[in-house]
């Protein structure tokens, strides 16, 4: 008899040890599962991306008069081809600032001895940087899908952009047309040859 309970007691042992472990192993098992479903795999394609655009933006000689139509848009393109040899999916083209990963937004250059070393005619407070002009959608609009693209296509994507025409008021705020401060061009201007 004593035999037959000490097998009881080792085996009730045994089983309890298992169903202690029993939690921990489930939850080892599907966190290893939800990793898996976290972070999809997936091949490299070949996606080439090429700016088409103009490096210059126009501010016009004119846009110091009240009667200023000046140019305050610019209009730039990627296109996106797969030169790789399978399809690539779910594409998408994005337009902003990358290092902070915001479509739509485009980095803002705030004024600062840097700042004005490199740009010493917009020397008044405040930042500068331009707006995103997405219609109704706003700035999600400076993020595209493209869907698929077979081996051999190209797709392009044309966003467009505000840009600042006048140097700042001096508390920092921005001017609009007409200014009333310096336009924008700084000392590259070149009203010869207008």
């Amino acid at each position: 008899m004593l035999e037959f309970f000490q097998d009881s007691v080792r085996l009730n042992s045994r089983r309890r040890g298992i169903i202690v472990l029993l939690p921990f192993l489930l939850s080892a098992l599907l966190l290893g599962l939800a990793l898996f479903y976290i972070f999809p795999v997936s091949a490299a394609g070949v996606l080439t991306v090429e700016i088409l655009a103009g490096y210059n933006l126009v501010v016009d000689s004119n846009v110091s008069s009240p009667s200023t139509y000046a140019p305050s848009a610019a209009t730039v393109s990627g296109k996106f081809c797969n030169t790789g040899d399978t399809d690539l999916t779910n594409v998408v083209g994005n337009i902003g600032d990358f290092s902070e990963d915001t479509p739509g937004s485009y980095p803002v250059r705030t004024v600062d001895t840097a700042f004005t070393t490199e740009h010493p005619a917009l020397n008044n407070p405040g930042s500068y940087a331009f707006t995103h002009m997405g219609g109704q959608l706003g700035t999600a609009d400076g993020s595209r899908y493209i869907g698929t693209l077979a081996p051999g296509q190209c797709v392009v994507q044309y966003w467009h952009f505000f840009y600042p025409q006048c140097e700042n008021n001096p508390d920092g705020t921005p001017d609009t047309p007409p200014c009333e401060n310096d336009p924008a061009w700084g000392d590259s201007v070149k009203p010869g040859d207008d």
